[in-house]
């Protein structure tokens, strides 16, 4: 885990999704997208401290970067059991509360869902807030996020030109 993640909050942006292979090409197009704006990159992966509760690191890390995005793809059971995956509706809902907490002025969140309307029937307390809609594409999770970005983020913090980066995306030629 980052020392001091409260010194980079302003240039931080949590990212809150399914750690799983099929999701790992989005996932990267997540990182590069917050790479590409001129932000750091935060996400559960990063917090491991043997002597800290897992939920502590998290509260720490959502309240110490300005920005979140949350991808719910996995929302349905898994498994024999047929268990969901609860991590990322518990990292959404905090990160939720402490934007509302704070009247959106310490934390802006973006959503991101694999169809248009999935979301309503599992969490129909999103509705009115357009979560975008990827359709597991690689491009559209990075074009996204980085418009998201460029809307939410004041302009002197953005790299302006990102495209040449684009460009060395390894799998921009062949994205989705």
């Amino acid at each position: 885990m980052r020392r001091n993640l409260a010194a980079y909050r302003r240039h931080q942006v949590f990212l809150n999704y399914p750690y799983d292979n099929d999701f790992h090409v989005l996932e990267n197009a997540l990182h590069f997208a917050v790479v590409a704006a001129g932000l750091l990159p935060v996400c559960a992966k990063d917090l491991s401290s043997p002597d800290r509760p897992r939920l502590d690191m998290l509260v720490y890390a959502i309240s110490n970067c300005h920005y979140s995005a949350h991808d719910l793809s996995r929302a349905t059971g898994e498994g024999s059991n047929n268990f969901s995956r609860m991590n990322m509706p518990i990292e959404t809902g905090m990160a939720i509360f402490h934007a509302l907490a704070t009247q959106r002025t310490e934390h802006r969140c973006a959503f991101f869902v694999p169809a248009s309307h999935d979301y309503k029937v599992y969490a129909s307390d999103l509705a009115g807030l357009d979560p975008f809609c990827h359709d597991n594409s690689a491009s559209k999770v990075l074009s996204a996020m980085y418009e998201w970005l460029r809307q939410v983020v004041p302009a002197a913090q953005m790299i302006p030109q990102p495209t040449v980066l684009v460009q060395q995306f390894p799998i921009a030629a062949g994205m989705p």
